[in-house]
């Protein structure tokens, strides 16, 4: 989830790549905590998975008042053992003022959720998060980095830090960790269209590989189903840089037409550009992507 305005596609794939970690107590249906709210007194549980009931369905106003609620009662005891309790209900709590565009204060419960449980590894990723919708980039950066510290093999940290990476043109250590996320997650398609990008519209030849972007191109549009605008530009990018000026134009009408069906007025645009590329036989370049 952060509004830095680019042309490059990668930038519109990051804006999507931050999801929210949530690790509330196992959850169960409507009946079951509103029957327990009924009988019982004093049940953070109860009120903390009713919040996420409520937040799932988009009642944020409500959902603050169990989560807060919970806190309250927790508030009651100052036993160390109930900090992991507090640090999840902190880290919904943040969810829900985020969602609500209350990101100041969701920092302020996630620096809180860290403080009570310092290892708590989502608790940093969805700082970053919220950093990030901020613009504070190289403080989310710091966050994810802590992130991967705790717990190596969270391929979603691997992205959200590419792609911070990304936007910093940090190449390299970008890739890096684009890698990373696809040997946890092979099935990925973030990662898998980010690195087809790159490998195909990197000015820097260095950076270039034009089979392996077709590579891992194709395989994003295919696990999309073909539905995805931002993927299936990037195949038409990955097929020019492989002298495919013909697929590449085929494939970016076809990116075009579903632009158009999902009201992407400025990807279409930017898509129509690619189209006139190659057809005079030349690849796409992302300028965005000088760096190291």
């Amino acid at each position: 989830r952060a509004v830095l305005t680019a042309a490059s596609v990668i930038v519109l794939a990051a804006l999507s790549a931050c999801a929210w970690k949530q690790t509330s107590s196992w959850r169960n249906s409507e009946s079951l905590w509103t029957h327990a709210l009924a009988v019982t007194t004093e049940n953070e549980t109860a009120h903390t998975n009713f919040g996420m009931l409520l937040l799932k369905r988009g009642q944020i106003d409500d959902a603050i008042s169990h989560f807060q609620m919970a806190l309250q009662i927790l508030s009651q005891s100052n036993e160390a053992h109930y900090n992991l309790s507090r640090a999840i209900i902190h880290c919904d709590l943040a969810s829900a003022l985020s969602r609500k565009g209350s990101i100041d204060e969701a920092v302020m419960h996630l620096e809180k959720a860290i403080e009570l449980q310092s290892d708590y590894a989502d608790a940093h990723y969805n700082l970053g998060s919220v950093l990030l919708q901020k613009g504070e980039i190289d403080q989310a950066i710091a966050q994810w980095r802590t992130t991967l510290s705790l717990n190596p093999n969270d391929a979603g940290a691997h992205i959200a830090l590419g792609n911070a990476l990304l936007q910093k043109r940090e190449l390299r250590e970008a890739i890096a960790h684009y890698q990373a996320a696809l040997e946890i997650e092979p099935l990925s398609v973030l990662p898998l269209n980010n690195l087809a990008w790159v490998l195909s519209t990197c000015p820097d030849s260095a950076f270039r590989n034009g089979p392996r972007a077709v590579q891992f191109a194709q395989r994003a549009v295919q696990l999309s189903g073909m539905k995805n605008p931002v993927f299936v530009r990037t195949l038409a990018a990955a097929y020019a840089e492989n002298g495919r000026f013909s697929d590449a134009t085929e494939m970016a009408q076809r990116a075009l037409q579903l632009a158009h069906e999902g009201d992407g007025s400025d990807l279409a645009h930017e898509i129509e550009n690619d189209i006139d590329l190659y057809r005079t036989n030349s690849p796409r370049r992302d300028f965005n992507l000088n760096g190291r």
